[in-house]
């Protein structure tokens, strides 16, 4: 079946009726959420007389839609908790992945365009509604100029930073229409957080991590940077800055935005790894660091936060840390075996080597091990370069960066990974 922007958001359409009827009796009732002991708990406070079965039928939308297992609702934003993103290169909604490709073929300066893969036929194309547009065009509404976009998934719409200096939030609808220019980032704040880093909105507010570098007294300096800018505002507000640290990353989680910084460095020539986690309140400004460690050879290189927990998952070590008691619990790499940690819900995957790997529950019980990728899947190279997408339902994704012999025939795949049945395939491939 030939994929179009309208079958892929057909779901949407049909979730945001539903969406809009159950809200249609606003004046009538009042549905809020009380956090009590990790248990949401649904009040209605009644403001006209109105028909029962309607009071049901209410309930039952609401309940449908509030959010039931581990996906979350922010104010707009749907995000999964174990699905990454530290550097915003790929998003997912429901079975839609968006993601950012390189345009080889487009001979211009924009060579680079937004994509939307679905996860449940592999069907994937540009992300552009234009009736007629052959997406080889500047015009072409899923045409971008940079492959560093830090894209964002809110109310509905795919926002990423681009435009001619890079300075510019720009957004889509979800089936490829209305794209529009928002607003232009503080400049001397943007300037510091151009590099990798994420990027998430909440509650009409931008919030920005990345690296920078500038000159001070003919030295180059690298610093990282945290800052929030209220949406259709010309001027943000600085969270964090250093000049410490080499990377940073982040995600919001029961209203606080988590993030970690850290670097490599070389001591007595030992590489070591200093890391900080931190949380800033959304709601009174507060920051708090809340963890360090400085280790040879540890390397965090994604960040999740989901029941009450903030995971740091990576190279060599990983760890919990919990939001309610601030106690910390370290990722057992099983004696030296495995150097590094894919995280899913109650799926812990090391690594070994580049081929091999264990998969443990979360009270380190082995499940299942075996070698990846599977003989299913043929590459080029013997050792494709790969790296974690994110987990979703039971299944991890991952890319597959394939290398040719001279160059001319490198591929990229997204590749599916179902922990349940250890079934890989590949998805998409350019």
């Amino acid at each position: 079946m030939e994929l179009t922007i309208k079958h892929l958001s057909k779901r949407y359409d049909e979730k945001l009726a539903l969406d809009d009827f159950s809200y249609s009796f606003r004046e009538a009732i009042s549905v809020y959420y009380v956090k009590l002991n990790n248990i949401t708990i649904l009040k209605l406070i009644m403001k006209k007389y109105i028909i029962f079965p309607v009071i049901v039928l209410l309930v039952s939308c609401c309940l449908l839609f509030s959010g039931c297992g581990k996906e979350r609702i922010q104010n707009g934003t749907t995000e999964e908790p174990f699905f990454p993103n530290n550097h915003s290169e790929y998003v997912k909604n429901g079975s839609l992945l968006y993601f950012v490709e390189e345009n080889i073929g487009l001979q211009s300066s924009i060579s680079y365009r937004l994509m939307v893969l679905d996860l449940e036929n592999g069907d994937c194309m540009p992300l552009c509604g234009k009736p007629e547009c052959t997406h080889d065009v500047e015009t072409c509404n899923a045409q971008i100029s940079s492959g560093i976009v830090k894209l964002m998934l809110y109310q509905d719409r795919l926002y990423w930073i681009g435009g001619t200096e890079h300075n510019l939030l720009l957004s889509v609808a979800l089936d490829g229409t209305d794209r529009k220019e928002l607003m232009q980032l503080d400049k001397e704040l943007y300037r510091e957080v151009w590099g990798f880093g994420s990027a998430a909105i909440y509650d009409d507010v931008l919030y920005l991590c990345g690296v920078g570098r500038s000159i001070r007294d003919s030295v180059p300096v690298d610093a990282v940077t945290v800052f929030r800018q209220r949406l259709g505002s010309e001027q943000g507000e600085l969270i964090y800055h250093s000049t410490e640290f080499t990377e940073v990353f982040g995600r919001i989680s029961e209203e606080q935005f988590w993030f970690a910084a850290h670097k490599e460095s070389f001591q007595d020539e030992v590489e070591l790894c200093e890391t900080r986690l931190f949380t800033y309140d959304i709601n009174t400004g507060a920051l708090w660091e809340l963890y360090r460690d400085k280790e040879p050879g540890v390397l965090y290189n994604y960040l999740l936060a989901s029941d009450q927990t903030v995971y740091l998952g990576g190279y060599n070590k990983g760890i919990a840390y919990s939001m309610e008691d601030g106690h910390v619990k370290t990722f057992d790499m099983k004696n030296g075996l495995y150097h590094s940690i894919d995280i899913g819900d109650g799926y812990f995957l090391y690594w070994k080597n580049a081929h091999d790997y264990a998969c443990h529950d979360s009270e380190g019980k082995l499940l299942f091990e075996g070698s990846f990728p599977p003989d299913t899947i043929e590459f080029l190279d013997d050792i494709p370069i790969r790296s974690y997408i994110g987990y979703s339902s039971g299944k991890m994704y991952y890319k597959m960066k394939d290398y040719g012999v001279d160059g001319s025939d490198d591929r990229s795949y997204i590749v599916e990974f179902d922990l349940k049945t250890q079934a890989v395939k590949a998805l998409y491939s350019h």
